[in-house]
């Protein structure tokens, strides 16, 4: 296709489950006496954005205009993602609860001096409680309000508590007036009717009721696009690249990179930022997804949820180049 434009222009509401990552780096010391377990001692600890908080910052990284939206504890966690985000783009729609917690998900990693360490273990903490009705009721008037004065909308939908029926419910009613594109982790079929939807090979099965070995290509697309009833349809497929319904076309896009991977968490969220903005930014849906494919190529050679800048995505274009196939 020749070399695409690796600029982002674009103001984008970004609607998402937003969590902290927690890095604890350890180094081994033995083995307990105690019980069968390592001993290990604590080097130092790093927080960064995830969820949706990741495909946010991807979004600001390209140099998007952001708005974020969500639902967080009033805790800690909770004002540590809106410290991040308040001197990076708007977060008059980030919500500190008082009922809810923060999502968490601590990975602790270990190894010796000299060595890369290794995540031996992870521990996700979940808030027992859901926001009050006040806060989604907020949440719900901040999206109607906001769809007004962006390009597009991007839902990175985890599964927490952010999106209640209520929220999703908005969201398909802004549908009508704005391209919204869609990464959900467990409810695509609530989204029917939005204008895109980035889901991995295992979670276009799940909605269709399918297992891995029934995976055929075409049919797989027609009957999800058909299904959800959206324009566009990029399906990832982890080092068998991805592929792309768009109208009546359907393309294969093979991996751009090695296909042995550092590490893949939240390169998903990579590839929907990256897609959602090309596609705001006023590119094709098959330039969008080559985009978001150098993108997702450099994501996963790097350790933990990491934003992609225009320029890697340049150079993983100009260092690794592939062609889509068209296979209708």
């Amino acid at each position: 296709m020749g070399t695409i434009d690796t600029s982002f222009k674009a103001r984008v509401l970004l609607v998402g489950d937003f969590v902290v990552d927690k890095f604890i780096y350890t180094t081994p010391l033995r083995v307990s006496r105690e019980a069968p377990v390592l001993i290990v001692r604590k080097d130092f600890e790093e927080w960064s954005p995830g969820g949706g908080g990741n495909t946010a910052h991807n979004l600001i990284v390209l140099k998007c205009d952001v708005l974020a939206a969500g639902i967080l504890g009033n805790d800690r966690e909770g004002e540590f993602i809106k410290r991040f985000f308040s001197s990076r783009c708007d977060t008059t729609g980030l919500y500190l609860d008082p009922r809810t917690g923060t999502v968490e998900k601590t990975r602790i990693l270990s190894g010796d001096y000299h060595t890369s360490k290794q995540q031996i273990l992870r521990i996700d903490t979940e808030p027992a409680e859901r926001p009050r009705r006040k806060t989604i009721a907020e949440l719900c008037s901040f999206i109607k309000e906001a769809s007004g004065v962006v390009d597009t909308v991007v839902v990175s939908d985890y599964g927490y508590y952010t999106f209640t029926e209520a929220v999703r419910r908005v969201i398909r009613e802004i549908s009508k007036n704005i391209r919204v594109v869609v990464d959900s982790r467990y409810s695509l079929k609530k989204y029917k009717g939005c204008f895109a939807a980035t889901p991995n090979e295992g979670e276009a099965l799940g909605v269709l009721g399918l297992k891995k070995a029934d995976f055929e290509a075409t049919k797989v697309l027609d009957r999800l696009k058909k299904k959800l009833s959206v324009e566009v349809l990029l399906l990832t497929r982890g080092n068998k690249g991805m592929i792309l319904h768009q109208g009546d076309a359907i393309y294969r896009i093979p991996i751009s990179g090695p296909s042995e991977v550092v590490d893949v968490s939240g390169a998903g969220d990579t590839v929907c930022a990256v897609f959602s903005a090309a596609l705001a930014s006023g590119k094709s849906p098959l330039e969008a997804a080559l985009l978001a494919n150098y993108a997702g190529g450099v994501a996963v050679m790097k350790k933990g949820p990491s934003p992609v800048s225009s320029q890697e995505i340049k150079k993983q274009m100009e260092r690794h180049p592939v062609e889509p196939e068209r296979i209708r």
